[in-house]
């Protein structure tokens, strides 16, 4: 019952695709990002280059690849965790997106190659697939926005760099609104939920494969969901890969194709407050030809 209400809200989300329309632009892209989130746990910080080509306005295909850097706080630490780069899983998306008036309509699938290394819990050891729907509209300064999809991993998102990897079925849900400020200058905020099914398996990028964790001894009291602190490996049902929670964020872009984002994300299933980052170069847009947005 829940995998058929999940097809059907991505069917609702992919109705408003055909009736939407753009120019045709074309050309190679390319993007950098780096940004990072710390909690009770650590921080993890994520650099991640990309490129690609568009085809049209409409179509495009990139690929790119992640390198971690994870430092666990003092209390995680103690319980076996320690300091580790390296990069994680090579992917290629295939990107579909359209538009017309105020509303915007995106669908990717996103394939990872097993790259990453799996004793730092960079990677499964398994390729994984994410099909994203994302759709807004704009109502004066306001836009709210919305996204759903499925995947066999949770993923990271833009602003949380999780601790760990899985491999399993889950869905993914996210909806909020941005409040353009100003030219450039907006506040955004959103609610997420993961929606796991049947068996999963987690990886940490705590405790290394091998590392034996202990109590943790601050006293935090944790659930299924957070044995990823103290275990490298974690099988288990539905619980040790679901998470719902909310976050809000100040964005600003200084510079066409620059953009900087600040904000703070309350994992409510893990017990964590964690602030972010996300600084990001849309290096490929002064290359692109045709009109500019």
């Amino acid at each position: 019952m829940r995998n058929t209400k999940l097809l059907l809200g991505i069917a609702l989300l992919a109705a408003p695709a055909a009736a939407l329309a753009q120019d045709t632009e074309t050309g190679v892209i390319s993007h950098l990002h780096f940004g990072g989130d710390s909690s009770s746990v650590g921080q993890i910080y994520r650099l991640e280059p990309s490129a690609g080509y568009a085809f049209s306005r409409h179509f495009s295909v990139s690929a790119g690849v992640p390198v971690y850097f994870v430092h666990p706080s003092s209390d995680t630490a103690a319980t076996g965790a320690k300091s580790v780069n390296g990069i994680g899983n090579a992917y290629l998306d295939f990107k579909f997106e359209t538009s017309k008036s105020e509303t915007y309509f995106s669908s990717r699938v996103r394939g990872t190659a097993p790259t990453g290394k799996v004793e730092d819990g960079f990677s499964t050891g398994r390729a994984t697939v994410d099909w994203t729907n994302y759709v807004s509209h704009s109502v004066g300064a306001v836009t709210p926005f919305g996204s759903v999809g499925f995947a066999n991993t949770v993923s990271d998102t833009h602003f949380f760099s999780r601790p760990f990897n899985s491999l399993g079925f889950v869905g993914h849900l996210e909806g909020g609104a941005e409040l353009q400020l100003h030219r450039g200058v907006s506040v955004a905020g959103s609610g997420y939920a993961i929606l796991p099914s049947g068996q999963q398996k987690v990886y940490s990028k705590l405790i290394q494969r091998g590392r034996t964790g202990t109590t943790n001894p601050a006293g935090r009291v944790r659930g299924k969901s957070t044995r990823f602190e103290t275990e490298s490996v974690v099988v288990g049902g539905e619980e040790v890969a679901r998470d719902h929670g909310a976050s809000v964020w100040f964005g600003v872009s200084p510079a066409k194709g620059v953009n900087l984002e600040l904000g703070y994300s309350r994992s409510i299933t893990y017990a964590y407050n964690s602030v972010f980052f996300n600084l990001g170069f849309d290096i490929g847009r002064v290359t692109r030809r045709g009109p500019q947005p």
